[in-house]
């Protein structure tokens, strides 16, 4: 029986499984179905063609489409493969490669998303044997090692967040690890002059900080809040907040969240972005320009103020574990590093540990220390692909910062004010609550002393002035009785003498 050869290089032909071509065993050429009419012709004897292409053969290919990064290729041959034998449990994993655009099975044991929660998983685990079982198994413990890992990074960046803050658009803020704030900026209020955001000089015992539009508030090591800065709409008093744990600003408002998992706001209201009473289980919080969001203790998030559209969206997102909120978005981290929300198309990006959005764009900061960036930071995209070894990231509304390792701080964008000058920062960190702890003790010990010592000094000059009272006073009374003997008048009270035989003072009864 004679057999129709590839013109290529003479390997042997298999049509493909809806037979409208052949396809060569060994080159892959494709060959049409008039073309192997034609060549079935030119051969004598009894041709042999394959009337539906091996599970073998289909199985290259689709490898092949994969290799190239033709998803839907691929995902096409291994369909055949399936319609061929559908318990074939490499195709299913092969089809999973494909739905997550991996280029090899291998590449799942780096892949951070779930896999067993995954259909075409679920059903190559279901028809696998022992052997291969045990490999995909294999690919899952790695990746779910791997996503464990991950999502400790996260929770390792989380103390960096409230490092640093980008505050509207003409002033930054800085957390030293000893407590103390420092500023970058302008104190200017556009249209109403002077204000005083940028004035946190006397500021200690700090552990959170967080810019507003034009105000910046600080959290203090025993809960309470202070903030200076434009105080229009009232988002700068907070002094009665207590048990707070975390605090967000934007615009005009500004938001805490209490050890108990609820959360307080307080300011511009116009759009319901301070309606957070009803608010439980908080266990992070963001604030934009016209909205705040809560991620809650099961990973979902909330959302109240004007609805842009993404509260919609929001309320399908699970598995959050980090959210931002931009001047009108809202932007969540999940488990596995990945960025949902927030616009401008970041489908890409992979081992996200930090997440923040400014007003036409998004940062991410990756677990190696570098920094991604979608859309424009300030009139066209800023170049932060030198950055390194960052360790927090925040978007103003036009300008990036990044904290790094070293304690220093870099930014890029708008600066007509000063606002990215932060080259001569220097020890920005989170601070050690325990040594913040001891030295706010031993500041309120010496605070005490001077004030014991000032009580002290302050008592012993009023003593020293009484005296010095009494003896002005006794002075002057002696001089008075001196000037009323000379007078002949009774030398206690200055009253006439009168009296036959014994002298006394009308006035008093004195004898003289």
């Amino acid at each position: 029986m004679a057999a129709i050869a590839c013109d290529i290089c003479g390997g042997g032909l298999s049509m493909d499984a809806g037979g409208d071509f052949a396809l060569c065993d060994s080159c892959g050429m494709k060959h049409t179905k008039d073309r192997v009419k034609a060549m079935a012709q030119e051969v004598t004897g009894t041709v042999a063609v394959s009337n539906i292409a091996s599970v073998e053969s289909l199985m290259k290919r689709g490898q092949l489409a994969l290799e190239d990064s033709n998803w839907q290729e691929a995902n096409e041959y291994f369909g055949k493969v399936l319609d061929i034998d559908a318990e074939y449990a490499p195709a299913y994993i092969s089809m999973l490669c494909a739905e997550l655009k991996l280029n090899r099975e291998i590449d799942l044991a780096n892949e951070s998303k779930l896999l067993a929660e995954m259909p075409n998983h679920k059903k190559a685990i279901r028809f696998a044997n022992v052997e291969y079982r045990a490999i995909l198994e294999g690919y899952e413990n790695t990746r779910r090692e791997k996503a464990e890992k991950h999502l400790q990074k996260i929770e390792n960046a989380k103390k960096y967040y409230s490092c640093i803050s980008a505050g509207g658009y003409t002033h930054t803020v800085g957390l030293k690890t000893d407590g103390t704030v420092v500023t970058v900026g302008s104190n200017i209020v556009i249209f109403r002059g002077y204000c005083d955001k940028c004035n946190t000089d006397g500021w200690h015992g700090i552990v959170a900080i967080a810019a507003g539009r034009h105000h910046t508030v600080g959290l203090k090591l025993d809960g309470t809040v202070v903030a200076v800065g434009d105080n229009e709409y009232g988002q700068c008093d907070v002094y009665g907040w207590r048990d707070i744990v975390a605090i967000a600003a934007k615009s005009g408002h500004t938001v805490g969240l209490k050890a108990n998992g609820t959360v307080v706001a307080i300011g511009q209201n116009d759009d319901g972005q301070c309606k957070t009473d009803n608010w439980r289980n908080i266990v992070a919080i963001a604030a934009g320009c016209e909205h705040t969001v809560g991620l809650k203790a099961d990973g979902t998030v909330v959302v109240v103020g004007r609805d842009r559209g993404d509260q919609r969206e929001v309320n399908n997102w699970r598995d959050i574990v980090a959210i931002a909120a931009s001047d009108f978005g809202i932007v969540g981290l999940k488990a596995d590093g990945h960025i949902v929300g927030g616009g401008w198309n970041t489908d890409e990006w992979r081992d996200i540990i930090a997440v923040s959005a400014g007003w036409k764009y998004k940062i991410g900061l990756k677990a190696d220390g570098t920094v991604v960036v979608a859309g424009e930071i300030y009139e066209g995209p800023c170049d932060i692909n030198d950055w390194k070894d960052i360790v927090a990231i925040a978007a103003g509304s036009e300008r990036a910062v990044g904290l790094k390792a070293d304690g220093t701080v870099v930014a890029v964008g708008k600066n007509d004010e000063g606002q990215s000058k932060t080259g001569n920062w220097r020890g920005i960190g989170p601070v050690d609550k325990e040594q913040l702890l001891k030295k706010e003790r031993l500041r309120k010990i010496e605070e005490e002393r001077k004030q014991r010592e000032k009580q002290q000094r302050l008592a012993e000059e009023q003593r020293r002035a009484e005296e010095q009272r009494k003896r002005e006073e006794e002075q002057r009374r002696i001089e008075q009785s001196e000037r009323w003997q000379e007078q002949g008048l009774c030398y206690d009270c200055g009253g006439l003498i009168g009296g036959l035989f014994t002298k006394k003072c009308k006035s008093c009864g004195r004898s003289v």
